[in-house]
């Protein structure tokens, strides 16, 4: 009788005495270059056999990690180990999809998020809800690229899909589902609460950095996407006192001068500008607790 194939890769992986993890999608342990003491960063997808770490950024097949880790290769014509189809999609993705209008294509396969990433905790990413990426698509870019996902929602309704380079190559950093639209769009929408005060800016990491530390915050996603259906949005939310934080540079300080003139037909806006060279997503972190304190005197004003 043959064997799943993610069978066959867990008892490879117990007969050799790794210590790992089990998702519904993927086996998690420590690294085989040895620099992960406290998380396991190296995840094998159970479909496939791609190993890739968050940690070093190295990827792997199945046989190439398994000739370093000694484990048993696989000969392409061996039918006693039967592959899921590593094209399927997951019946509730389809549904989904089927939400679109405008020629949005469905989304990739994806895997259950795990791990930290950029200082967030594996506990807040699956809030959000986050996942994981495998972007074979686009071999001109270098490659698979791994990506965060995430999903672009307005008052529960799909809008589209947002994605990030694990990375740090800055080609293709960010890449969007085929046929959304980025303009009358905040990220996102319905993670951030209903607030007195808002922090607006440009990207979505950007926003989920400003969140995690517990300041409301929406992406524009880019510098030249804000428009007033966004100002609508924001009476969505009941703001009142916007606050806009661009990065600390040129098309950032151009964002904020932009958006506050445009804020002051509807709003009491003000500015809180990034320091140089840096954004709401790496700024120091003294920064954004006095903007936690500026936002919180707004919301409780």
């Amino acid at each position: 009788m043959a064997v799943k194939f993610e069978s066959f890769v867990k008892q490879e992986l117990t007969r050799l005495g790794f210590k790992f993890e089990e998702t519904r999608k993927n086996f998690t342990l420590n690294c085989i270059r040895g620099h992960d003491k406290k998380t396991q960063s190296l995840g094998i997808r159970k479909r496939d056999g791609v190993a890739h770490c968050f940690g070093c950024g190295e990827s792997w097949s199945w046989n190439k990690l398994a000739a370093e880790i000694d484990a048993a290769q696989l000969d392409p014509e061996n039918t006693d180990v039967v592959f899921d189809d590593p094209f399927s999609i997951l019946a509730d993705q389809q549904d989904e999809a089927r939400i679109y209008r405008g020629g949005i294509r469905e989304p990739p396969v994806l895997d259950e998020w795990y791990g930290e990433w950029r200082g967030f905790t594996e506990e807040f990413l699956k809030s959000v809800p986050t996942y994981l990426w495998w972007d074979t698509a686009q071999w001109d870019y270098g490659g698979q690229v791994h990506r965060a996902y995430w999903k672009a929602t307005i008052n529960g309704e799909l809008k589209g899909y947002i994605s990030r380079r694990l990375d740090k190559e800055k080609l293709v950093k960010y890449k969007n589902a085929a046929g959304m639209s980025s303009l009358a769009m905040l990220f996102p929408y319905d993670l951030c609460p209903q607030s007195k005060c808002v922090v607006l800016v440009e990207g979505p990491v950007d926003a989920l950095r400003l969140l995690f530390h517990g300041i409301p915050a929406l992406s524009v996603l880019g510098t030249n996407n804000w428009n007033q259906e966004n100002a609508g949005l924001l009476i969505g939310k009941r703001v009142q006192y916007p606050i806009v934080c661009g990065d600390g540079d040129e098309a950032g300080y151009a964002f904020n001068e932009h958006v506050y003139a445009d804020l002051l037909t509807d709003f009491a806006p003000s500015v809180f500008p990034a320091p140089p060279d840096s954004d709401p997503g790496g700024m120091d972190i003294k920064y954004v607790k006095l903007l936690k304190k500026i936002v919180d005197g707004y919301r409780y004003k």
